[in-house]
């Protein structure tokens, strides 16, 4: 059995390596699709990376198992789309969906080849796991479970942000009510840094996510001098530890010498 890794990277040079190296020996194969997406274009980003993520990159491409392509589709379906039939091409039969700023602890990674093997058997073709995602600083975050782990069969068609539909199979997106070819991995968490972003970059998702989904919601998102604020989150205090690998990461330095210095680097130009 071949177990893959799918990510989408666009502008993550301060989360990129540690999130590549927390699953890159784990896979038999990494295939990294970069680039903004056509709506994100349209509202204001650019086709490629221009904070240091291709060069970061550059730096995984002699690895045998990883694969790198650049693309500019439509939307997250599309661009992962990408990714998915390079995947078929090289047989791969269970995939990870790692984001270009979450981390993965070897324990759970372990948990999660054993749930694989297990579902070759019980029918399942999804499983959530369940997420730290920090926002604003490294000592806050919100509960999350999240489409991560999922079966790879020769017609399976991205839907959305992170899901995947199986027509071949008969089998429909997980679209969060109960389905028997749906389970979740409850024992498993993921670490996702993915609120930990500039003022710039939080604009340019809300910008992108009216512009997808004309959602009036977004509307209430905003970012000041303290930090992103969006009222939907229920907001924790983090007191366990972070992955060793994360502390290698210059935010991470930043905010552990002093969280000032961390706020200064985000959200001091609000």
């Amino acid at each position: 059995m071949k177990i893959g890794v799918l990510c989408n990277v666009f502008n993550e040079a301060s989360w990129l390596r540690c999130a590549l190296d927390s699953v890159v020996d784990w896979a038999d194969e990494v295939v990294i699709v970069e680039g903004s997406y056509k709506i994100a274009v349209e509202a204001g980003a650019p086709l490629r990376s221009d904070d240091g993520t291709l060069d970061i990159l550059d730096t995984y491409r002699a690895r045998s198992n990883v694969t790198i392509v650049y693309e500019n589709e439509r939307d997250e379906a599309q661009q992962l789309q990408k990714g998915l039939e390079i995947l078929k091409d090289k047989k791969v039969d269970w995939y990870l969906l790692v984001d270009a700023d979450e981390v993965w602890e070897q324990t759970d990674l372990k948990i999660i080849k054993q749930a694989i093997i297990k579902a070759e058997h019980s029918g399942i073709y999804q499983y959530r796991v369940n997420f730290y995602n920090f926002i604003n600083s490294f000592d806050k975050y919100y509960d999350a479970k999240m489409k991560r782990i999922f079966k790879l069969t020769p017609g399976a068609i991205a839907v959305g942000q992170n899901g995947l539909a199986w027509p071949d199979h008969g089998k429909q997106c997980d679209v969060g009510s109960y389905a028997p070819h749906i389970s979740e991995l409850a024992m498993v968490r993921c670490y996702h840094y993915t609120e930990i972003k500039p003022a710039e970059r939080w604009l340019l998702k809300k910008r992108y996510l009216k512009v997808r989904d004309g959602n009036p919601r977004f509307d209430k998102w905003f970012v000041t001098k303290d930090g992103f604020v969006n009222d939907e989150k229920d907001i924790k205090k983090f007191t366990k530890k972070h992955p060793l690998i994360i502390k290698s990461s210059p935010l991470y330095k930043l905010w552990e010498q002093d969280p000032e210095l961390l706020r200064k680097e985000l959200f001091d130009d609000r």
